[in-house]
């Protein structure tokens, strides 16, 4: 479980809050 979070952490990192926003939207 604390590598998924770590890699979910690196991703949002990378992506920004916009783009994680309409992901979830979708």
């Amino acid at each position: 479980m604390n590598k998924g979070k770590t890699i979910f952490s690196q991703i949002m990192s990378l992506i920004p809050e916009r783009n994680f926003k309409t992901c979830v939207d979708r």
